[in-house]
C-alpha cells in the first residue's frame, strides 16, 4: 500500500478503535447486569403458602389508599378484599373521586354495614386548581392519612390473598430516611 492511502485510513482506524472500545465497555455494563439479576432472582425466595411466616412482628402503620372514579361495579370486591387482610395494623382511606355513578353510596353502605374503624371515605366533589383527576384524588387522601407507609391500590384490583399487604410489608426495603416530611410507599 503506498504511504499516501495508509495516512488516509489512520483517522478511520482511531474511530474504529474508539467504538470498538466503547462497545466493548457496554456489553460489559450488560453482561454483569445479567449477571446480578439472575444472582436476585436466584436468591430472591418463592412466595407460596409455605415460605409465609406471617405478618411482621410489631408491624408498622400502613395507609392503603384506593381512588375511585365511576367504579361502582369494582368498589365492593376491591374494599371487602382490602379490610379482609390479616395485616394487624392498617387503615383502609377510599377517595371517591367525583363519581356520577352509584359508587359513593356504595361506599357509604359499606362503611355503615361495617362499622369499621379502618375503614375511611373521602368525597371530592371538585378539583382544587393545578390538580386533575387521580393525582387530586391521592393528594386528598395523603392528607388524612396516619401510617406510617403508604400503600396505593386502584378501585378495579381484588386482593386474592388475605396475606397481599403482610407479604408487601415483609419484602420491602429497610427505610434509610427517617424525616417528619417523608413516608415510604407501597404499590399493589
Amino acid at each position: 500500500m503506498p504511504n499516501g492511502a495508509a495516512d488516509i485510513w489512520k483517522p478511520h482506524m482511531v474511530g474504529m478503535v474508539i467504538w470498538s472500545v466503547l462497545l466493548a465497555a457496554i456489553a460489559l455494563g450488560w453482561v454483569l447486569r445479567h449477571r446480578s439479576i439472575s444472582r436476585g432472582i436466584r436468591s430472591a425466595m418463592a412466595l407460596s403458602e409455605g415460605t409465609f411466616v406471617g405478618p411482621v412482628p410489631e408491624a408498622p402503620r400502613v395507609s392503603v389508599l384506593i381512588a375511585a372514579k365511576d367504579e361502582e361495579t369494582n368498589i365492593e370486591t376491591a374494599v371487602r378484599t382490602m379490610l379482609d387482610q390479616d395485616y394487624p395494623n392498617f387503615e383502609l382511606i377510599v377517595i371517591d373521586d367525583r363519581s356520577t355513578d352509584r359508587t359513593g353510596q356504595i361506599l357509604e353502605s359499606l362503611r355503615a354495614e361495617r362499622n369499621d374503624d379502618r375503614l375511611k371515605v373521602v368525597h371530592v366533589r371538585e378539583l382544587r386548581e393545578g390538580w386533575f383527576g387521580k393525582n387530586n384524588a391521592m393528594r386528598e387522601g395523603v392528607a388524612i392519612a396516619d401510617g406510617e407507609w403508604l400503600c396505593f391500590g386502584d378501585a378495579d384490583c381484588r386482593q386474592t390473598s388475605r396475606r397481599t399487604l403482610s407479604t408487601a410489608v415483609r419484602f420491602a426495603p429497610p427505610i434509610v430516611c427517617r424525616c417528619p416530611w417523608f413516608r415510604p410507599w407501597i404499590l399493589t
